[in-house]
This record gives C-alpha cells, structure tokens and sequence, in this order.
C-alpha cells in the first residue's frame, strides 16, 4: 500500500511527526474519554447539519481539554508559510480542528471538503488545503492500540479516465499530517479492527 512519499507526486503535502508520540497518546486518551457525538454532514438541499450514517459513520470530541486544543492549533499555524509555497496560495488561518474516533466499522463515504455546492455553506467555502493528522498507527493485523482498514483513500489523482474511479490508498503513521487541496475526492474505507484516532481541520 502506498506511503506517503508516493503521493508527493500527486501534490499531496506530507509532514511526518508532525506530532511527536507522547502528544497522540494524550490526544487519543482524551478523545476516547470524553463526551462524543455523531459526526454530521451538510445537507446541501436544506444547509443543515444533520447525522447521515450511509456517507459518515465515525464520532467527534468537540472541544478535549484546552490546553491540548492549543497546543495542536499553535503546531498548524507554524505551517502556514510551508504551505503557502507548497500550493502557492495565501493563508489567513487555520479552522476549530475536528478530533474524530472512528471505532470499527465506522467509514467516511466519497466526499469533498470544499466547493462550489449549493448551500455547502460558509465555513467550507473559504478551505484552500484540508488536513488530516494521523494519531494512531494503521496495521496489516489487529494489534492494540493500532488499527486496521480505515484508509484515507484518494480518488481523481491520475489523469487517465480510465483509473478515474480507481481510489489510491495512503498508510496512516502516528504523528504524521497529510495535506491536500479540499476539492480532491477522497474517503475513509471501513475500519475492520480497532479504532481510528484523527484530527481534520482545514487552512483558510
């Protein structure tokens, strides 16, 4: 399965231990022990937020301790001039990041993060490049603390329409933040064992 050297090609920006080990223990410690809720989705005929498990099927914390929120929020601003020159875009800031569990059989189905939908509304309009920061390792086999399947899966990347359809899927590593432009299609396959621990946020 393809790392994320593989996908530097593809303009796809990646920061390996971008969090160090210590700091996604506490994140995912902190995510597994607070209050949860379902993840939503816009609805782009009513722009309301509502639960629709048949596209996402995963949890979010809003808001864990402060303390940790900040610390994650500080480390992402830092970027901002590494990637202004990596996209070749200027950047204001960066949004209120997402801390999600995806617990076994939890997806996120084939989706953009931004675009020129109706009624998307305004706090997608603005993101110039989505992140996802990995907190737990993936595994080939169930192991503890890891987790297998739950790919984050690209679509659209090579120019042949005939593998147009065709997802490529990355290799989550502890600590690593990967970067890519918000209306490149991409999901979360199915985690088959364990649970899944993410930030998603997005640079405006």
């Amino acid at each position: 399965m393809p790392t994320a050297e593989f996908f530097s090609q593809f303009g796809i920006v990646a920061f390996k231990d971008f969090l160090d080990s210590s700091l996604c223990t506490e994140l995912c410690d902190a995510i597994r022990d607070s209050s949860r809720q379902k993840g939503m989705i816009r609805n782009l005929d009513s722009a309301e937020d509502i639960v629709d498990e048949q596209i996402k099927k995963r949890s979010e914390v809003s808001k864990p301790k402060n303390e940790l929120v900040e610390r994650v929020t500080g480390k992402l601003n830092k970027l901002r001039p590494l990637l202004e020159k990596s996209y070749n875009l200027k950047l204001t800031g960066v949004q209120p990041p997402k801390f999600c569990l995806y617990e076994t059989g939890d997806y996120y189905r084939f989706h953009i993060d931004a675009g020129e939908y109706k009624n998307i509304g305004e706090y997608a309009t603005p993101r110039k490049v989505s992140a996802i920061v990995f907190l737990n390792e993936e595994s080939q086999v169930p192991m503890e603390g890891k987790y297998s399947g739950g790919n984050l899966t690209f679509y659209g990347l090579m120019q042949k329409e005939a593998f147009s359809k065709f997802g490529l899927p990355l290799v989550g590593e502890e600590g690593m933040l990967i970067t890519f432009p918000p209306n490149l299609g991409h999901e979360v396959t199915e985690v088959t064992s364990g649970e899944r621990y993410t930030i998603a946020t997005w640079f405006v």
